[in-house]
């Protein structure tokens, strides 16, 4: 996506043809995820991204360096 070439968002979604899925809600989802005490680093990344400015380089540096934890049990 053009995001990761430094675009901003606004102008990426006017060159587009077809909706962006995701940009919408993603901002909900985290809030819900949030409220509910789920960890979804990705999707804090993707909000980050897409409506807070971070670079997607950043973004991907601070997945990158989480710290390792196990995955909860289901």
């Amino acid at each position: 996506m053009d995001l990761a070439t430094g675009k901003p968002l606004a102008q990426v979604q006017a060159e587009m043809l077809q909706v962006a899925e995701g940009v919408r809600n993603s901002s909900t989802v985290a809030a819900l995820a949030r409220s509910l005490d789920v960890e979804m680093p990705i999707t804090e990344q993707m909000v980050a991204v897409l409506h807070e400015g971070k670079s997607p380089r950043e973004a991907l540096g601070d997945l990158m360096r989480r710290e390792l934890k196990r995955e909860s049990e289901l």
